[in-house]
Formats: structure tokens, sequence, C-alpha cells
């Protein structure tokens, strides 16, 4: 799975040290092996862990951030600013889901 990272550079309230968004892809390969049902428990496994890491770690980047925004923020902001942020992943992550066949 090939990993892309976005950006968001001076976000105020952060400290300037922006916002990294992780998103996975998957490469051309695997994308053949969803389709033509001949992905290994190996791939399967490496794909799995993939996964829970990029959750993983962008929930300890909010565990990071939402301390830095309370403190600059009044918390109800702060609440506001995440729930936009959980809709945009949502949104994301529903537009990458449409195109990963589920795995036979």
């Amino acid at each position: 799975m090939n990993e892309t990272r976005f950006r968001c550079s001076g976000f105020g309230g952060t400290g300037g040290e922006g916002v990294s968004v992780q998103v996975s892809a998957l490469t051309p390969d695997t994308a053949a092996d969803f389709r033509e049902k001949s992905l290994t428990d190996d791939k399967a496994k490496k794909l799995i862990d993939e996964a829970v890491a990029i959750e993983a770690a962008e929930a300890n980047l909010k565990s990071t951030y939402v301390p830095k925004l309370s403190k600059a923020l009044p918390v109800k902001k702060v609440a506001r600013y995440l729930q936009i942020e959980n809709k945009i992943r949502a949104v994301v992550r529903y537009d990458l889901a449409q195109g990963v066949p589920l795995v036979q």
C-alpha cells in the first residue's frame, strides 16, 4: 500500500507545526489482487497492519493537537473543529472506499 501525506502548515493554535493526514492508496498490484480474487493471506495481513497503523497514527496526532487547540481556542470551537475534521475524513474515506472491492 502506498501512503500519501497531505500537510497543512501554519494552522493557528498548533504552533505552526502543521497537521499531517495519512491516506492509504492501493498499489496497482494489490488492486488487481482484489479484482482477481487472488489476494494472499500475507498481503491481507499487511493491509490490515497498515490500516491499523494509520488509524493509530491519526488518533495519536489528534491527542497532540487537541490540547494545543484548546489553549488557543474556546472549547466549543475545538469541538466544532473536530466535528468538521471528522466529517471531512469520512467523505475522503467514503470516496476511497468506493474504489476498493471487498476482499473475497
